[in-house]
């Protein structure tokens, strides 16, 4: 479960960092957005319990494995674009 957590946390950060710099007129910033969301909903309620089974789990992996490929897609157009993306998934805190 820890990894689970881990990975979703780390695609909850990288889409913070996306929106940082995605303009608001970017077509992806509504997908990134609710995939923030999404990860910040999801990180909450796996967090919040002490057990979880693995149905579950498999379902946070794939929620996860979505919001990290929307994400990854935005930030390659960012990037091809002359952009300066956020970066790796994993390197800084989700803003408040």
């Amino acid at each position: 479960m820890a990894r689970a957590v881990e990975d979703i946390l780390a695609v909850w950060r990288s889409g913070e960092r996306l929106l940082g710099v995605l303009p608001d007129t970017s077509p992806d910033r509504a997908a990134v957005a609710r995939e923030v969301e999404a990860m910040r909903s999801l990180y909450q309620s796996l967090t919040g319990q002490a057990a979880m089974s693995r149905t579950m789990l498999s379902r946070a992996k794939l929620i996860a494995a979505e919001a990290r490929a929307t994400i990854e897609r935005a930030e390659d157009r960012v990037n091809a674009a002359g952009g300066t993306g956020p970066g790796p998934a994993s390197s800084s805190e989700p803003a408040s």
